[in-house]
C-alpha cells in the first residue's frame, strides 16, 4: 500500500482518465521508494537490526515503536520493554528500567516509518511524481525505474526532504 493514494495523486496531477491507473500507481511506488531511500520508510515497516549496546541503543530514524530487544548472548531472552523510551526523530532508545544494558550487541525488532506521513514529505512525493509523470509523458514506453532515480531529485523535492535525511537508513 502506498502512502500517496491513487485518487490523491490524480487530483494533484489533474488527471481525470482511468486508462493509465496501473502505470500511475507504478510511478507513485517508484517515487515513494526514491524518497524513502533518503528518509527511511514512509509507512510503518517492521525492521530487525543488530546494534551496539551501551547506555542507549541507536536505530536509524524514524522509529515508531519497539517490538523486542534481545541481548546477543547464549540463552538470552528478550528484555522487558516497559523501561525503554524512544526518541522517534533521532532513533535513540534509552533504558530507564533498573535492568542495565549488559551486552555489547543487541538484536532489536522495531517499527520504522511514520504512522502519519508529515505534510512536507507527502508534498515531496507528490512533486517528485509530478516531475516524473511529466517526464514519462514525453518518453513513451519508459518504465518507472528508467525515469525515477533517488540520485536525481528536483531542487524543490531536495529542500522538502532535507530535514528528514538521516545518517542511517531504516
Amino acid at each position: 500500500m502506498s502512502a500517496l493514494l491513487l485518487a490523491d495523486a490524480k487530483e494533484h496531477l489533474n488527471v481525470t482518465i482511468t486508462l493509465s491507473d496501473a502505470e500511475l500507481q507504478q510511478l507513485i511506488d517508484a517515487c515513494e521508494k526514491a524518497i524513502a531511500h533518503w528518509t527511511g520508510p514512509l509507512e510503518p515497516t517492521t525492521k530487525t537490526k543488530r546494534v551496539a549496546g551501551g547506555s542507549s541503543l541507536f536505530l536509524p530514524p524514524p522509529v515508531i515503536s519497539l517490538t523486542s530487544v534481545t541481548p546477543v548472548l547464549p540463552g538470552a531472552v528478550a528484555m522487558d520493554l516497559a523501561g525503554f523510551d524512544i526518541d522517534p526523530e533521532t532513533g535513540q532508545v534509552t533504558n530507564y528500567s533498573s535492568l542495565p544494558l549488559y551486552a555489547d550487541r543487541y538484536i532489536v525488532v522495531y517499527q520504522a516509518g511514520y504512522t502519519t506521513l508529515p505534510d512536507d514529505l507527502m508534498l515531496a512525493v507528490k512533486e517528485l511524481l509530478r516531475h516524473v509523470y511529466s517526464s514519462s509523458q514525453r518518453k513513451p514506453g519508459s518504465t518507472p525505474s528508467q525515469v525515477v532515480s533517488p540520485y536525481f531529485l528536483p531542487n524543490f523535492v531536495e529542500t522538502l526532504i532535507e530535514p528528514y535525511r538521516g545518517t542511517g537508513f531504516a
